[in-house]
């Protein structure tokens, strides 16, 4: 043994969001380190799939591969240890697991490296390296060592209780870093706290500091021990949000009061609402262009064998933050919930780590992980039904466009939509998910070409869009599935004339197309170039819900937007061609400003909204006042003031940037 790369499945209770390494790997390091091996720290891209994980791993060119893992991040290390022996078969694994672990859980380990069970750093590297003793407790600083780097402060920072504080503080006082410093307490007492602040303070290193607790360590503390060290950020380790602002211990004890963060379990509810929303959408927010698949749907009529095939066939091209998807009849699930449980997983052998079943239906049920206290309803409509006011929106509903009739329906509505600028919207309160909306969206947002996403039917066809794009059969190369999507894609832009078409920047220029629509949508995107900002529109209605304004009765939006008749400013103007992202959407009385592509709304008054309509469609002062005057009635005096003080506000609020006010 020469060297020595360490890494870990970084987890949030049970879900993997990333790869990379925390405090006891550093520790692991620098004993390793002692022992005269060279050793590394990895952090891989969260988004990649345990193929490009694996090609990154073997870049570092180590002879040893460590994986600190716990019992719910096992599987997953065991995938990634695979797809790297496949690249490196050299390479010599062990799995290091700090925590009491079940003899089940090591044995999958023990068939592709070793496993250490060991709750010390120390003891961990002595097992490694065949020595009888661990090292002495570690006195150096980790940062002066160039284990950690000065960007580690702000995630892993500073532990009140460690033995190197004293260094650590030495490094600081020497290298004056710029960044945000944690100050971690967890597990921590009061006094080592307050102690650790006390020492930032004399090197002037105070006015940065988040502290990380607990709840227990939350409680234990008294007020005027930790409310005088100007802490910027609070962290609750085992709460909800990652950042809690508060200006003082009182006012945190008050809101951790109020909002109560949630259990393990609600997190990871909102993870699978959110993981099901981008399958069923296509809409994937993440900027990766690597193929990486995130979700992987089967049917539960599919039997058990053929699904753990497909798994393994597919388990090295998915992502580090994937789910598979289980589709059947409620009633046929239920009984097979305890094979999709943690840390058992019976259902997929380990990998993909999660199952997410979904009960099929008008009315199904979704369950993360098989536990019954996760489930929560699904429901579905066509979009046919949407428009004729019978869609129910209590609880989450995929709303399905894939009929003739529903492409009938949405081209009533935006053709509505185009000509007055209104849309319909009802009570959604911001639960409606359109299935495939991706095809809707502008120039980039169709993922096929990454493979987010595949389904497979009974027979073992594979599909990339859910109701179109047969991709091949499992157990074919998926490579191969992906140059031909590519292939695909690049002759279906050819046939339609993609490169020329006046709404080519504003299309998705999706190539996977049901049958039942006739050909339809490329006469239906150019003649509503606004789609995109239809469907956007409905996540508006979600940021209104999120913001503590949901909808309620019936509702109707109107919206002023680039390619649409205006909705506040009659007057002249001569519109600069500048590209306008920036929308105003009227409900009632209520008036918003929202940047596109944005999670900020903005509330306007009236004659504010009017003022920026018009400041976008290219009209002076002059006509503006004249706008106000005649719309509101106010004096020209009073109207040009106001002119000139609204037009400062908006400017000031960015909202005038590129259309020659601000």
């Amino acid at each position: 043994m020469k060297s020595v790369t360490v890494t870990r499945m970084l987890m949030d209770s049970r879900h993997i969001v990333g790869l990379g390494y925390e405090r006891p790997d550093g520790e692991l390091c620098w004993s390793l380190a002692q022992a005269g091996l060279e050793t590394k720290l990895f952090v891989g891209k969260s988004e990649a799939s345990l193929n490009d994980l694996a090609r990154q791993l073997a870049r570092t060119r180590s002879d040893h591969y460590v994986f600190a893992v716990n019992m719910h991040s096992a599987p997953a290390a065991r995938a990634l240890g695979l797809a790297l022996q496949q690249v490196r078969p050299t390479v010599v694994l062990a799995f290091w697991m700090e925590l009491s672990a079940l003899p089940t859980d090591l044995v999958p380990l023990a068939e592709i490296g070793t496993p250490i069970l060991a709750v010390e750093p120390g003891a961990a590297a002595a097992a490694l390296t065949g020595t009888s003793e661990a090292p002495p407790p570690r006195t150096a600083s980790l940062y002066r060592a160039g284990i950690f780097s000065e960007a580690d402060l702000a995630r892993i920072g500073l532990h009140a209780a460690s033995n190197s504080i004293e260094d650590d503080l030495a490094w600081l006082a020497e290298a004056a870093p710029a960044g945000e410093i944690l100050v971690d307490g967890v597990g921590a007492g009061t006094g080592e706290v307050v102690h650790l602040v006390e020492r930032l303070e004399a090197i002037g290193l105070a006015d940065r500091l988040t502290l990380r607790t607990d709840a227990n360590g939350l409680s234990q503390a008294s007020p005027g021990a930790v409310s005088r060290a100007s802490f910027q950020r609070v962290m609750l380790e085992d709460g909800f949000k990652p950042a809690l602002q508060a200006d003082s211990i009182d006012a945190l004890r008050q809101m951790f009061a109020s909002r109560t963060p949630p259990n393990a379990l609600g997190r990871a509810s909102m993870f699978v609402k959110n993981g099901l929303v981008a399958h069923y959408t296509g809409a994937y927010a993440d900027g990766n262009v690597s193929p990486a698949v995130y979700h992987l749907e089967l049917p539960l009529e599919l039997n058990a064998d053929d699904r753990r095939l497909t798994y393994q066939w597919a388990g090295s091209h998915m992502s580090a933050k994937s789910a598979a998807i289980l589709l059947g009849e409620p009633q046929a699930l239920e009984p097979e919930l305890p094979r999709f449980t943690a840390p058992a997983h019976q259902e997929t052998g380990g990998w993909p780590k999660h199952v997410y079943a979904v009960g099929s239906g008008a009315r199904g049920k979704a369950w993360v992980d098989g536990e019954e206290e996760s489930a929560f309803p699904i429901l579905r409509s066509s979009f046919r039904a949407l428009a004729a006011g019978e869609a129910n929106a209590d609880a989450m509903t995929i709303v399905t466009l894939s009929e003739a009739d529903d492409i009938d329906a949405l081209d009533a509505r935006l053709s509505r939509f185009h000509e007055t600028g209104e849309m319909e919207v009802g009570n959604a309160s911001g639960r409606f998910h359109f299935e495939n909306s991706c095809r809707w969206l502008g120039y980039g947002n169709c993922k096929l070409a990454a493979i987010r996403r595949m389904q497979v039917a009974a027979n073992l066809d594979v599909m990339a869009c859910r109701d179109a794009g047969r991709l091949g059969r499992v157990g074919e190369p998926i490579d191969q599935m992906l140059l031909a999507s590519r292939r695909h894609q690049q002759m279906e832009e050819v046939r339609r004339g993609c490169a020329t078409c006046p709404v080519r920047d504003a299309c998705s220029r999706c190539a996977n197309l049901p049958d039942a629509w006739g050909g339809r949508y490329c006469a239906m995107r150019r003649q509503y170039p606004a789609t995109p900002l239809y469907f956007e529109l409905w996540y508006f209605v979600r940021l209104l819900a999120e913001h503590g304004r949901p909808l309620s009765g019936a509702n109707t939006l109107r919206v002023s937007a680039e390619g649409l008749p205006p909705q506040h400013f009659s007057g002249a103007g001569a519109p600069t061609g500048a590209p306008r992202r920036l929308v105003i959407v009227s409900i009632d009385a209520q008036h918003f400003a929202w940047m596109r592509g944005t999670r900020t709304l903005c509330r306007l008054s009236a004659p504010l909204a009017t003022i920026l309509e018009g400041a976008w469609m290219g009209a002076n002062q002059e006509n503006l006042a004249d706008e106000l005057a005649s719309r509101f009635g106010a004096e020209r005096a009073v109207a040009e003031e106001s002119v000139a003080a609204g037009l400062a506000k908006l400017s000031a609020g960015g909202l005038l940037e590129g259309c020659g006010h601000a």
